[in-house]
């Protein structure tokens, strides 16, 4: 029985062509949460790439989008402040998003305009999970380790002395 939410963290890659594969577990949640999805058939998710999320993508499930945009829509603002959210709302996360299908191979083709969004041709990227979404971004940079700090030797003396 596959799992009703992403889990995990999977380092990817992506090619010159903007294909990038979904790791098996999270095509097993997007078949499960595809209303349409039927053996045979491919699943969808939706990629979100509003401004508000710099440099990373979001990826939803499309019952977990769908929700989402039902949430939205039922808003019935009674403020000019409510009204100015669900007019953000509308046009960062259903105005800024696109549906993609998963492919036979099990990959999506990242369309260039967020591809280009995180700077990226071909190369890594990291996908850590978070339940109903998996955000997608450049790896962290690596840190560079700055070397250990030697205590003073009388202190570590007096340390290891310490029953």
């Amino acid at each position: 029985m596959p799992t009703a939410s992403f889990t995990g963290e999977y380092p990817q890659r992506i090619d010159g062509k903007g294909r990038m594969s979904i790791p098996s577990d999270f095509r097993r949640v997007l078949e499960a949460n595809d209303p349409a999805w039927t053996e045979g058939l491919n699943p969808s998710l939706y990629l979100l790439y509003g401004e508000h999320l710099k440099d990373r993508l979001e990826a939803y499930t499309v019952a977990a989008f769908d929700e989402i945009a039902r949430r939205i829509m039922a808003i019935r603002p009674a403020t000019p402040e409510e009204a100015l959210r669900k007019t953000m709302s509308q046009r960062l996360i259903l105005g800024q998003s696109v549906r993609l299908e998963v492919d036979r191979d099990g990959r999506v083709v990242l369309p260039a305009r967020q591809r280009q969004k995180l700077g990226l041709t071909e190369g890594r990227l990291s996908s850590p999970a978070r339940g109903t979404i998996s955000r997608s971004g450049p790896p962290p940079p690596m840190r560079r380790r700055s070397p250990p700090r030697r205590a003073h030797s009388s202190r570590r003396r007096a340390r290891a002395s310490i029953p």
